[in-house]
């Protein structure tokens, strides 16, 4: 069965090399080596433009890499959102049919959310919330709409930044302790990427 994981948060809070750090570890497990996936990568169109800069995926060091992963089992398309709002683009419910029909697991990454951009949350079998040590203090944590939802996997990023002890005390009040994952997703091989690939892990099997 096809997995469909969301990656949503606000934009700047490593979004993006979270996810390529989540598909090399998904390329490393040996249970999966005979699953294939997939990578939505969905940016904002411009409301001045009307084009999008589709740049998500630059991000993707792994993932796009034959040294690193088997390529021919990766599939990676940027999205723009054409004003469809909630994080997501109206060409997103189709994609993920099409590739669950062809058997692929599925990272979808949305762009970066407000308070109230939960539309991730219906296409998806699990959604990770990113975060910042500057998310703010509790009463921001009460306006994240994100954190209200039952079974978020919500990862405290950029861990080793000034203000992650005070937030990550605000996060252990509201959040289930399973729930909550620690990561600084630039440090190769970190341990909180590594608890929260396994976390994820138990779908794929």
């Amino acid at each position: 069965r096809s997995v469909v994981i969301g990656i949503t948060g606000r934009g700047g809070s490593g979004k993006s090399t979270l996810t390529d750090e989540l598909i090399l570890r998904y390329f490393n497990d040996p249970r999966t080596e005979k699953r294939k996936v997939a990578i939505l990568a969905v940016d904002p169109t411009s409301a001045t433009s009307g084009g999008a800069l589709l740049a998500d995926r630059i991000a993707f060091m792994y993932a796009t890499d034959k040294n690193w992963v088997d390529t021919s089992r990766v599939f990676i398309r940027s999205m723009a959102s054409r004003g469809s709002g909630n994080g997501i683009s109206f060409a997103l419910p189709d994609a993920i049919k099409i590739l669950k029909s062809s058997g692929y697991d599925i990272f979808i990454e949305t762009y970066g959310t407000g308070q109230p951009d939960t539309g991730i949350v219906s296409l998806v079998d699990r959604v990770i919330y990113v975060t910042t040590p500057d998310l703010g203090g509790a009463t921001q944590i009460a306006k994240e709409e994100m954190l209200q939802i039952p079974g978020t996997f919500v990862v405290l990023n950029k861990n080793e930044l000034q203000g992650a002890r005070h937030v990550s005390s605000l996060l252990r009040g509201n959040i289930e302790q399973e729930n909550i994952f620690f990561t600084t997703a630039i440090e190769h091989n970190n341990a909180g990427v590594n608890q929260l690939y396994d976390a994820l892990a138990r779908l794929f099997h």
